[in-house]
């Protein structure tokens, strides 16, 4: 693990983040898991952030696709023609597009649309902020109408 990590802090970094989001694993299969669970919710939340700043950013590239290594989360979505990592199933790239931003000051959630169609989006927005057991704090839906190309905080 240690000889196949390209980064001198990458290892240390992986584990410092795994902890914050979850229990100290118990085996290695399971860091490797979990790394790479930790891995897709870390593409995610950089795609999702550049979206929210459109038209500042208008998308999101990510090196590396594949890597002929199993190891820790890397950059890679694709392990091999038979395996691909927990990152290669994520919806980030979904033409519309819903993301939340905690406010940890406030204690809220702040709610975004992005609407990559060419055509304008009318639907419904629903939601339920739960805490780390899994227990409701807010839920709530209301309806969205989004231009074409464009973004927004819903609430």
């Amino acid at each position: 693990m240690e000889h196949h990590q390209r980064s001198g802090i990458g290892n240390t970094t992986i584990m410092t983040y795994m902890l914050d989001w979850f229990r100290l694993p118990d085996n290695f299969e399971s860091v490797l898991f979990l790394s790479q669970i930790l891995q897709g919710m870390a593409m995610k939340y950089g795609v999702n952030t550049g979206d929210r700043n459109m038209p500042r950013t208008m998308g999101t590239l990510y090196w590396q696709l594949n890597d002929c290594w199993r190891s820790p989360a890397g950059l890679r979505s694709i392990t091999s023609p038979l395996e691909s990592a927990a990152l290669y199933g994520q919806t980030v790239y979904a033409p519309v597009l819903v993301s939340g931003v905690e406010n940890n000051e406030k204690g809220t959630v702040e709610i975004y649309i992005n609407n990559d169609l060419m055509q304008p989006f009318k639907g419904e927005l629903s939601w339920t902020v739960t805490d780390v057991r899994g227990r409701t704090i807010s839920r709530g839906k209301k309806p969205v109408e989004i231009g074409r190309g464009s973004h927004g905080q819903m609430c």
